[in-house]
């Protein structure tokens, strides 16, 4: 006949269990884990408790764990099978997805069913707790009633008549010391529930009361590199990069080497130190450390803006040195980064203007009127382009014409040659749809689309209208196209004010 004491833990243990799984069945998953932790806690053999368990936890590393527990009491369990291949198959893909996902977001909890029981536990029929016979059950509960009233009895006439033999007889009646790993484990419980909820301060001080009792347990190294990590994040999509900054390096502190949190740590050091330097204006280190943040992410917070202006004042001190090659390579990276950088853009149209070395100015040669009647017509006041055949006005386009250091000189001029793509290895510039019209110098000046420096970007691009060119008659693309289709060699150009 078993104990009375195993009788009621077990009838117990059975009330826990169908309350855990009604609270599953419910969708009440919190209350679920209570209830069936409870059980396992109880009866730590019982099958059925750490089943249930696997499907109500909130983490996969977790329901793999309780799987391990069922697996362990009966290895031929099918639902436990089924439910660690289910379980190892999804840790399996998020240990390949990268480290990308966790960077600059709060964890969420991995409530992978929003409600829904997962399969190897939710075509189990309901489970009502066990009862015991109604005559039975009475006689054990007098019999308990009992014992109790008996021990009351023996504890009143030790405490009134014999107060030493009191003494002798209360540490046995106390309650029994928790061992080293019940507090721990009851500790790592309460730890489990300060991270569903995100209470990330709560969680490091039940780890730290667990490293006083035992600092060899073994998830604690992983639950102080968990919780700083994605504390850390957290500040860090706040915005609170300085806290956040002290939280990686503390994960690393609990596992060094740890790839996701060297990440985090390395890309938050550099953000700090280039801002620092950024308001410091010490732009050279500032563009150093920014670079080293936009190359592991472009996206961090406003690392962009930041090193595009970082390069452009750095451009603006070499300008002011005399640097001139080293402030066009650092306007061209600012527009790299930011290409409709409007100060940019003004500042490299600047630079490589005095790099550029001036022409003579052309004298102009009289070309016999064309036999086809077409001819091109630029003014310059009005910075217009005409097309005509004969005294039919065919097109009409705004143009840019050269600047005051390098106009575009008037004169009766005639197309002298066609290409598709014309090179000006002086300024490093494609001139698409090219038609020569004179020589300033041993330089052709001629009409073409907006150019193209060697990053792809157009330059003057939005300067249509105004003198900017070193000399050449700049139309916009289409334009540009469409005259080099329509003129032909000899096709005469006039220009004037």
């Amino acid at each position: 006949m078993p104990l009375q004491s195993d009788v009621i833990t077990q009838a117990l243990v059975q009330e826990l269990l169908a309350k855990g799984i009604a609270a599953a069945r419910a969708g009440q998953r919190r209350r679920a884990r209570r209830y069936l932790s409870q059980a396992t806690t109880l009866d730590p053999t019982n099958e059925k408790a750490w089943l249930w368990l696997s499907g109500v936890v909130n983490d996969y590393q977790l329901m793999l764990a309780c799987l391990n527990k069922v697996l362990a009491l009966n290895p031929h369990n099918p639902r436990a099978q089924a439910g660690a291949k289910w379980v190892r198959a999804r840790i399996a893909v998020r240990a390949h997805a990268g480290l990308r996902w966790v960077r600059g977001r709060p964890r969420r909890r991995t409530d992978v069913f929003a409600g829904k029981l997962p399969p190897w536990v939710a075509e189990q029929p309901p489970v009502r707790p066990a009862r015991t016979e109604p005559t039975e059950h009475r006689r054990w509960t007098w019999l308990a009633l009992a014992i109790a009233m008996m021990v009351l009895l023996i504890l009143l006439i030790l405490l009134v008549v014999r107060p030493a033999g009191a003494a002798a007889w209360l540490p046995f009646l106390a309650t029994p010391t928790p061992t080293i790993a019940e507090r721990t484990a009851a500790l790592f419980a309460e730890f489990e529930v300060a991270w569903d909820e995100r209470d990330w301060a709560s969680a490091l001080d039940y780890l730290a009361e667990i490293e006083n009792l035992d600092a060899s347990y073994p998830k604690l190294r992983e639950g102080q590199w968990a919780t700083h990590l994605f504390w850390g994040q957290q500040l860090a999509a706040d915005g609170q990069l300085d806290e956040a900054l002290a939280h990686f390096e503390q994960a690393l502190e609990s596992m060094p080497g740890e790839p996701i949190a060297h990440w985090e740590r390395t890309i938050t050091a550099h953000y700090l130190a280039g801002k620092e330097r950024y308001t410091a204006g010490d732009w050279a280190v500032a563009v150093d450390h920014l670079t080293t943040v936009y190359k592991m992410d472009q996206d961090f917070h406003d690392v962009q803006p930041l090193l595009a202006d970082a390069h452009y004042q750095l451009a603006r001190q070499f300008q002011e040195a005399g640097q001139l090659p080293e402030a066009q390579a650092e306007y061209e990276r600012a527009l790299e980064i930011a290409p409709d950088g409007q100060d940019a853009q003004d500042g490299l149209a600047e630079v490589v203007a005095l790099l550029t070395p001036p022409t003579p100015t052309p004298t102009p040669v009289p070309s016999p009127p064309a036999q086809t009647g077409k001819r091109i017509e630029i003014n310059l006041t009005e910075q217009h382009l005409y097309v005509w055949e004969g005294d039919q006005l065919v097109y009409d386009w705004v143009c840019s014409t050269g600047g005051y250091g390098s106009p575009t000189v008037p004169g009766n001029y005639q197309v002298l040659d066609k290409i598709p793509n014309a090179y000006a290895s002086t300024w490093d510039l494609q001139m698409p749809y090219w038609l020569g019209i004179y020589y300033a110098g041993t330089l052709e000046n001629g009409i073409h689309a907006l150019p193209i420096l060697s990053n792809g970007q157009r330059l003057w691009e939005g300067y249509l209208g105004q003198r900017v060119s070193y000399g050449c008659v700049i139309l916009s693309t289409e334009a540009a196209r469409t005259l080099y289709h329509w003129a032909e060699v000899g096709t005469p150009v006039i220009i004037h004010y």
